[in-house]
């Protein structure tokens, strides 16, 4: 599974795309790590599902990808809420509140 995160000045697209092994974030409205690390669990979330055939993830079935959102959000909170927990009881400290700055 690959995770590529962009960091582009004007989205033309939707802000987050997954594709079959690849799931690639436009990261314009990500301005935390807090958010970062949700963006990244739920991206990963959707990567590993299509990564297996056998899950019912087909695009044409609108209630099975709503179902599949909801999980991916889900999961992109419960990430980001352990790698917060992570920080914060083994790491520096707790997770950045401002804007990423590169």
């Amino acid at each position: 599974m690959d995770i590529k995160l962009l960091q582009i000045a004007k989205t033309t697209e939707k802000d987050i795309t997954a594709k079959t092994t690849t799931s690639t974030s436009m990261m314009p409205t990500l301005n935390n790590t807090k958010d970062l690390a949700t963006t990244l669990g739920h991206e990963a979330s959707h990567a590993i599902d299509n990564q297996d055939p056998s899950i019912n993830t087909n695009p044409q079935n609108n209630a099975s990808k709503a179902d599949n959102e909801i999980y991916a959000q889900n999961y992109g909170d419960d990430f980001s809420d352990y790698v917060e927990f992570a920080s914060e009881n083994y790491g520096d400290g707790s997770l950045a509140d401002t804007t990423i700055t590169t």
